[in-house]
């Protein structure tokens, strides 16, 4: 391990990335033309601009909360076989803060009534429509409701701060040349994440449930689904291993990727695939569960979805998350090849961002609004990608991608 490390001391600046001049300029423009489209909306209609944020928040705080779990999985059961690869999906949790800060401010925004922003939940707007629905009366009352979820958001970011603490706890020591004090703490680090990730996945599980009902689920006030957490936490890790095959595609054959091997894609490939066949069981236990339950009452939130444009997108997210995934992730080679797992992880991603269309805009645009195409909804998304991928970048400049000090490395020859 001694000269394993003094090697990998040596080649340090390797893991870092690359200063790339082009990419800030790009990443600027493409927030300035995203953001300067999604906000001329205002105007015009700002249910779905407010919707589109939403939507688009969500779907970034899945992907930044996700690389967090995966990790602290991880570090439950010590294991080794994703090391090379842990922290390209651990810096996605550095945008986790700034996700819970922009619910947070529109939570503001919703309390103020800010450019409409109260509007978007339907009982907020209209509080009566809720007088005949015991408990649901009581537990979606908007001062309540505001300040659940940002205390739900501030308790979840002290334990992700605390998790990415440890992470980074070495870091500092390793990068002076400080060997020996940096395995100390490296050691430190590991058995404190052994014993603390458990509970603490217990936690932010319970409080992402919460969350979870509170922003989304509420959306539709006089819907419920028992499933609801269970089922955004299979499309949370069907979004966050395809993120993770991109990234690793991206930094293959440079050195921030040097030591990755086919093991590591095979593996993510393995996991993507199964989770795909757990999301679509999800997702069919939901329509399952009312047909044998005999509650058609709760089919209206499925009814509403069977008209345009809705219905096509869910048949286009029915093939891209299962089908496709299914068929193509079969053979071994399929999950470490560019041009089969590449395509099907943006695929994926795609998809995904789709689904979240489907659960927000529903139930903000009006139907006889006229929807036409996501345009708006993918003008938000560019503003947020280009947000994200900036968020990642500069943590990458500062910060080595591959936790070289970890006990549980293995350099494969």
């Amino acid at each position: 391990m001694a000269s394993n490390l003094e090697q990998l001391y040596q080649r340090r600046e390797e893991f870092f990335f690359k200063s790339r001049l082009w990419l800030p300029m790009v990443l600027m423009a493409a927030f300035a033309l995203g953001g300067g489209f999604f906000i001329s909306l205002f105007s015009q209609s700002p249910e779905r601009a407010w919707g589109s944020l939403l939507l688009n928040n969500v779907f970034f705080f899945l992907l930044a909360f996700g690389g967090i779990i995966l990790g602290s999985i991880q570090d439950v059961c010590s294991a080794s076989w994703g090391r090379p690869i842990k922290r390209f999906h651990e810096v996605f949790g550095v945008f986790f803060y700034i996700s819970s800060l922009i619910f947070i401010l529109f939570m503001v925004a919703i309390k103020y009534q800010f450019l409409e922003a109260h509007r978007v939940y339907k009982w907020i707007a209209d509080p009566a429509m809720l007088d005949h629905f015991p408990g649901k009366n009581i537990w979606l009352q908007e001062n309540f409701f505001i300040w659940r979820v940002c205390g739900i958001l501030a308790v979840m970011m002290v334990a992700v701060a605390w998790i990415r603490y440890q992470n980074v706890l070495a870091d500092r020591s390793f990068l002076k040349g400080d060997l020996a004090e940096a395995r100390r703490l490296a050691v430190l680090a590991r058995e404190r994440l052994r014993f603390w990730s458990a509970p603490l996945l217990l936690l932010l599980g319970v409080l992402f449930t919460f969350l979870m009902v509170d922003i989304t689920m509420s959306l539709a006030p006089l819907w419920f689904s028992t499933l609801w957490a269970g089922w955004l936490f299979a499309v949370l890790m069907q979004m966050l291993l395809a993120a993770t095959l991109v990234v690793m595609f991206l930094m293959r054959g440079r050195g921030v990727g040097s030591l990755m091997r086919r093991s590591q894609f095979h593996d993510v490939g393995k996991l993507l695939h199964g989770f795909s066949a757990f999301w679509a069981y999800l997702t069919y236990a939901h329509v399952l569960t009312y047909w044998y339950g005999n509650v058609p009452e709760e089919t209206e939130y499925f009814l509403h979805r069977l008209h345009e444009p809705w219905s096509s997108m869910m048949i286009a997210v029915g093939i891209m998350c299962f089908v496709l995934p299914l068929f193509v992730l079969i053979p071994k080679a399929s999950k470490w090849t560019l041009g089969s797992a590449l395509p099907l992880a943006l695929i994926i991603l795609a998809a995904q961002w789709l689904a979240h269309v489907i659960i927000v805009q529903p139930e903000v645009v009006a139907p006889d609004a006229g929807f036409g195409w996501p345009v708006v909804e993918g003008a938000c998304f560019v503003m947020f990608l280009s947000l994200f991928i900036g968020t990642i970048y500069l943590w990458g400049r500062r910060n080595m991608m591959v936790s070289l000090h970890d006990p549980l490395l293995r350099i494969e020859g």
